[in-house]
């Protein structure tokens, strides 16, 4: 299992050959399977701790594309959570940066808004990111991408794939540890 709150829970599927991700959502009947996605090319991130939200950024297109020199990256940010179409303003948390020898990793959050939120879009947000040293020749990367070999993460790869789960189910027994 990879994350899980009282709402909902993703697990990651791992094999010789592939990666899998399920997602299943808390419901009044129990737990319910609500999607999955056994594609090498999808992005695992890191875990965001409870009460926060996910954010993704690009480059600002209304400044120059970075470059060795660039000490000061502009990125426009946006909330994935539906937020009712309200900017993130101080609920924006970061940006967490991470310098490498190869590349510079950026990470945001959103703190999360209480209550039901309707979902009509989320403006993005002009953020400016000094970095620690200039950029070089290293690359801008968002930090809570996880690009590197799974097994390097979990240490060995499994013997034998697991059973491979029905496409829909009911998920009441999905364990609660």
């Amino acid at each position: 299992m990879l994350s899980r709150s009282d709402e909902q829970v993703l697990i990651v599927y791992v094999d010789a050959d592939s990666v899998g991700f399920m997602w299943f959502r808390s419901t009044g009947e129990g737990w319910k399977w609500e999607g999955s996605s056994l594609d090498d090319n999808c992005n695992l991130r890191t875990a965001l701790p409870v009460g926060l939200g996910e954010v993704e950024w690009r480059l600002d297109p209304a400044f120059p594309s970075p470059d060795a020199d660039t000490s000061v990256v502009h990125l426009l940010a946006t909330e994935r959570e539906c937020a009712s179409g309200e900017p993130m303003g101080d609920r924006l948390v970061g940006p967490q940066v991470v310098e490498t020898d190869e590349s510079v990793l950026i990470a945001f959050a959103a703190t999360l808004q209480d209550g039901d939120e309707v979902c009509p879009g989320n403006p993005e947000a002009a953020v400016s990111v000094e970095l620690p040293a200039p950029l070089g020749e290293r690359t801008l990367r968002d930090g809570r991408l996880i690009t590197t070999d799974l097994t390097e993460l979990i240490g060995t790869r499994p013997n034998s794939a697991p059973p491979t789960p029905p496409r829909t189910q009911d998920a009441s027994s999905v364990p609660t540890t």
